[in-house]
């Protein structure tokens, strides 16, 4: 399975100075926008810049965009570039010294930005600031808190359909952010680099997470700053988000795993990715899971490559960076059905 990738448009330059800049990536996702960008004309903070980044839509959706929200800046790629690329796209238009990125298929509270914002003054430790994500259909049940990494290799949305309890109501630190209601610090994106636009789509805000950890800066999860999300309707969990998920987690693992954590833990990466090449040809996705690890060893030079920038670089300690993973205790629970469990564990997605 290949993704294409495509030339960038020229980008527009923002007419005044913002401190915080948010983008939109829309891919035929008109029927989402409405309730998008009303909630971003909501927000009780001021001085906020709006950019959309329309990846190729035929649906209409620039033209509406310009029509009934005057305010947005529209930038309109020739192609679908995907998730990575397209929101490139649209930090580098941004004018912010903070930058959010969020979903199309999404609701921000009122006070969404505001709260991202105040996280941002009170922690200048973190470059990564996490929404609380909740379903937009039942605005009780958590779809995304941040994100966690297992030492085995593979993200987790940080309480994906659980309650949106008392554990879920105080900021603390986290792994990382999930892309579809983030928040960077530009001077971060800065040192880090960008989304990798080589995963194309799913689990890149893992690895831009990964990166940044690695460089010392924290992410804050920011309880009160609440999204709610529709979820995977641009992507959905269809066999392209299969074989994305599959293959990018393995190139998160090879860029950015320490090689002293990577020993460490070697006897849980290699359970947990025999599991699934196990289980998922019973499952019928035998295809998928061959061309996942198919691509991912065909791009190991190149992740390989990158590993050789990232880790000489890194400034965070092995303590900190083990402190940050968590364990689930795969081994204790050796058996096929804890990649089924995986499987509806909501692998971070970003979209």
């Amino acid at each position: 399975m290949k993704i294409r990738s495509h030339r960038s448009p020229r980008i527009p330059t923002p007419d005044r100075p913002v401190t915080v800049s948010v983008v939109v990536l829309n891919w035929n996702g008109q029927a989402h926008l409405d309730v998008c960008l009303r909630s971003l004309r909501r927000q009780r903070f001021s001085g906020a810049e709006v950019i959309l980044v329309d990846n190729g839509s035929t649906d209409g959706s620039p033209a509406y965009v310009r029509q009934h929200f005057p305010e947005v800046r529209v930038i309109e790629n020739q192609a679908n570039l995907g998730f990575c690329a397209g929101n490139n796209i649209g930090i580098r238009a941004a004018g912010g010294r903070l930058v959010a990125l969020l979903n199309n298929d999404t609701e921000a509270s009122p006070n969404w930005l505001t709260q991202l914002v105040e996280a941002a003054a009170a922690h200048p430790e973190a470059g990564m600031f996490a929404s609380k994500m909740l379903n937009f259909h039942n605005r009780r049940i958590i779809d995304s808190a941040g994100d966690q990494f297992h030492v085995a290799g593979f993200a987790i949305k940080r309480g994906w359909r659980q309650n949106d309890d008392a554990r879920f109501q105080r900021p603390c630190s986290i792994f990382g952010a999930c892309a579809g209601a983030a928040m960077y610090r530009r001077a971060m994106l800065d040192d880090v680099g960008l989304l990798d636009s080589d995963f194309f789509a799913n689990g890149e805000d893992v690895d831009l997470s990964f990166r940044a950890q690695l460089r010392g800066y924290a992410c804050r999860f920011v309880p009160q700053a609440v999204v709610y999300h529709k979820g995977g309707a641009t992507i959905g969990k269809s066999p392209t988000w299969f074989y994305l998920m599959r293959r990018n987690q393995l190139w998160v693992l090879i860029k950015n795993m320490p090689a002293a954590l990577m020993r460490r833990y070697l006897a849980q990466i290699l359970f947990y990715n025999l599991a699934s090449v196990v289980y998922h040809p019973v499952k019928g996705r035998g295809k998928l899971i061959f061309a996942a690890y198919r691509d991912a060893l065909a791009g190991f030079p190149a992740m390989r490559r990158k590993r050789a920038r990232i880790q000489p670089a890194r400034r965070a300690s092995l303590r900190d960076i083990n402190a940050i993973l968590t364990r689930r205790g795969l081994l204790r629970r050796a058996r096929l059905p804890i990649v089924r469990q995986l499987d509806r564990s909501g692998y971070t997605t970003g979209a």
